[in-house]
C-alpha cells in the first residue's frame, strides 16, 4: 500500500480513482515514483497567483 498523509490512508492516483492498496513491492515502488515526479513538477512549476 502506498500512505497519503492527507487522507490518511491508501493513495489514490486519481480523484475518485481506486486505492493503491494491496499491490506488489515493484507496483508500489512504481506508484510512489510517479506521485514523487508528480510532486516535484507541481513545486518546481510558477505560482501566477503569488504575488512578488
Amino acid at each position: 500500500m502506498v500512505y497519503d498523509r492527507e487522507l490518511k490512508g491508501p493513495a489514490q492516483l486519481k480523484k475518485n480513482g481506486p486505492f493503491a492498496e494491496k499491490l506488489t513491492k515493484e507496483q508500489a515502488e512504481y506508484v510512489k515514483q510517479t506521485l514523487t515526479e508528480s510532486l516535484i513538477a507541481q513545486v518546481s512549476r510558477p505560482n501566477p497567483e503569488r504575488v512578488p
